[in-house]
This record gives C-alpha cells, sequence and structure tokens, in this order.
C-alpha cells in the first residue's frame, strides 16, 4: 500500500493526489454545509422578522458565499501538489480571476438588494419622478462598471498587462462621452431631477420666459402644457442651467380664462384692463387676491389675453371657476370691452 501511494505521476506521489482530490471534496461539502446553514438556520431566523428585507438578503448571499468557499477549498488543495512553474501561474491567475468574479457576484447581488427593496420601495411609496425610469438604468451601470471592475483586477493579479486594455477602455470612452455630451447632460439633467424633486408632473411651473404644466418627465426630456395650450418638450439640461418657479409648491391650483380681446383696442386701453384683470381674483372670495393677465399672442382680427388666478387646492375648484367667470364677464360688460366675435372657450390648468 505504501508503495503504491509513493509512487508518482505528473511530479506528485499518489498520496499527494488523494490528498487533493480530498480537500477538493471537502471543499464541495463545505459549500454545501454553507448553503444548507444560511437555506435552513438563517431563514428561520429572518422569518420571525416583521420586514422580508432580510430574508431577501440572505437568499441573494448564500450562493455567492458558498462558491467563494469551495473556490477557496480549491486553491488550498493544489497548494498540495507540485506544479511546473508554467501550470502553477496559470492557476494562481485562474484562482484570483474566480474570485474577484465571485466576490464582484455578491456586491452584485448586495446592490441588487438595496435598489429593487430599499431604494425603488421607497421612491414608489413618495412617488419621486422617473424613479420607475432612472434608477433601474443607474443600477445597470453600477453593475456594469462592477464586472468590469472584477475583470481587470482578476487579470492584473492574474500577471497580465490590462494597461492597453485601460488605455483603450479611457480613448474608446473619452470618444464616446464626446459624441454623446449633450445626451449625458440630458440624462445627468434628469438624475438631478429625481433627487433635487424641483417639481413633479402635474405641478404648475415658470422657468425663464416658459409658464405651464408639466404633464411627463422622461429620462432626458420634460414635456409641458403651456398657458396657451401649446406642448413643449424641454431637454432636462434646461432645467439645470436655469432658475425653476414651482407654482404648485404654495398648495395652489390655477385655472385661466382666454379672450379675444378686438384688435381696435387701443393700446393705452389694453395696458389698463391687463392691470384691472390682474386685481380681479380679489373680487373672489376663495381666490388669491392677485391673478395674472398678459398678451399672449395676435391675430388679424383679436389680440388674445391670458387671465390666469390662482386658488387653495383644498377649495372647491367649479364653484370657485364660475365665480371668478361670472366676475369676468360683469368686469367685461361694465368696461364695455369689446371681444373679436365669441371669446375662446376657457383654458383650465389645474392640479
Amino acid at each position: 500500500m505504501k508503495e503504491f501511494l509513493s509512487q508518482v505521476y505528473y511530479q506528485n506521489t499518489v498520496l499527494e493526489w488523494l490528498t487533493a482530490l480530498g480537500i477538493v471534496l471537502v471543499s464541495l461539502v463545505m459549500g454545501r454545509v454553507v448553503y444548507w446553514f444560511f437555506d435552513r438556520v438563517v431563514k428561520r431566523l429572518t422569518a420571525r422578522t416583521n420586514t422580508k428585507l432580510d430574508d431577501i438578503l440572505i437568499d441573494m448571499i448564500e450562493e455567492p458565499i458558498m462558491l467563494i468557499v469551495i473556490i477557496l477549498g480549491v486553491k488550498i488543495a493544489f497548494n498540495y501538489l507540485h506544479l511546473s512553474h508554467k501550470i502553477f501561474l496559470f492557476l494562481r491567475g485562474l484562482f484570483y480571476l474566480c474570485m474577484a468574479l465571485s466576490v464582484a457576484w455578491l456586491i452584485v447581488r448586495l446592490l441588487s438588494v438595496l435598489v429593487d427593496e430599499v431604494i425603488l420601495h421607497k421612491s414608489r411609496r413618495e412617488s419621486i419622478p422617473l424613479s420607475k425610469k432612472a434608477i433601474p438604468v443607474i443600477k445597470s451601470v453600477f453593475i456594469f462598471t462592477i464586472w468590469v471592475l472584477a475583470i481587470i483586477i482578476g487579470l492584473s493579479n492574474a500577471g497580465y498587462d490590462v494597461f492597453p486594455l485601460l488605455t483603450g477602455l479611457s480613448i474608446g470612452g473619452l470618444a464616446l462621452a464626446f459624441a454623446v455630451r449633450n445626451t449625458l447632460a440630458n440624462i445627468l439633467g434628469g438624475i438631478t431631477l429625481i433627487f433635487n424633486r424641483s417639481f413633479d408632473t402635474q405641478d404648475h411651473i415658470k422657468i425663464g420666459a416658459y409658464e405651464g404644466e408639466v404633464e411627463d418627465i422622461s429620462f432626458s426630456t420634460t414635456r409641458l402644457r403651456l398657458a396657451g395650450g401649446e406642448k413643449a418638450i424641454f431637454p432636462n439640461k434646461f432645467f439645470t442651467d436655469k432658475e425653476v418657479l414651482n407654482l404648485s409648491a404654495a398648495n395652489l391650483s390655477s385655472s385661466s380664462f382666454d379672450l379675444n380681446v378686438s384688435i381696435d383696442t387701443a393700446p393705452e386701453r389694453l395696458e389698463e384692463i391687463l392691470e384691472q384683470l390682474s386685481h380681479l381674483p380679489a373680487l373672489v372670495e376663495s381666490a388669491e387676491p392677485k391673478g395674472q393677465a398678459y398678451i399672449f399672442t395676435f391675430s388679424e382680427s383679436a389680440v388674445l389675453v391670458k387671465f390666469t388666478y390662482f386658488t387653495a387646492r383644498n377649495n372647491d375648484f367649479w364653484k370657485v371657476h364660475t365665480q371668478m367667470g361670472i366676475t369676468l364677464l360683469k368686469f367685461l360688460k361694465e368696461n364695455d370691452i369689446k371681444l373679436a366675435g365669441r371669446a375662446t372657450k376657457p383654458k383650465m390648468t389645474t392640479k
């Protein structure tokens, strides 16, 4: 028996081969034991808690940890063997690469739990805009970065020269970033909107010379319904370069009337009408005392005047709007303000 165990095959005795094989088998068993411990013991403990986060967390980390245990056992097994320098370097490099990928797998799973069960859950509960669109994209970027770093670290520790790879990635990344710089600026602007929460959909905002209701916030653009009813689409970087006034932040809703004032109205008279209209809401109970009146556009026969007033969100909107309409009609008749044909159907912007 001793003679058999002492026989040499490929620079190692039978005993050394059997020892290495035994260590590999033990590592496989140990990996399975670790998996069983998490699955049967730890999960029973976490099942007693009121949250599901710890259950999901344990479920996500048990496989990577089992794999790491097996890889470490295989590494120990090869240390008992006498290998040629070339084979030794190859196996050592393979070990480092596998270990780096296993750790990356563990980190990616932990990141997925953090994003899916914590960040996304909180964003849905608090109705954070863009959460369903932006956060998964950001998560994918981080996961891709983790895998790339794991491969680079693994190859570097394995003895491979990763400098040419890094140089190629850097040059390619710079070229790509320059080519899509406007798109990246819009994406960063969208991310800024997520975390700053300057406004949400259905908010009435004013930015620069534009004012309207936010209809949609996508990953790179934001769509507004302007005061005149037009739809305007702005790149998200537009909102990071200018000051945004959120008129809805004061818990106010707004509504507007479009008036086709006759083109024959004198400019001086038109200025008086605009000034009087801006103070007209003071005559209506539950309306804010100061409104807005301005010239929106012209036609061949009329000057389109936009009259907007504000009221608290908790008020009866239609009651206030009806009172404001009656007050506006009285104002037009008392001041003998002539409209060009029929008045435009009132345009409402409400929250």
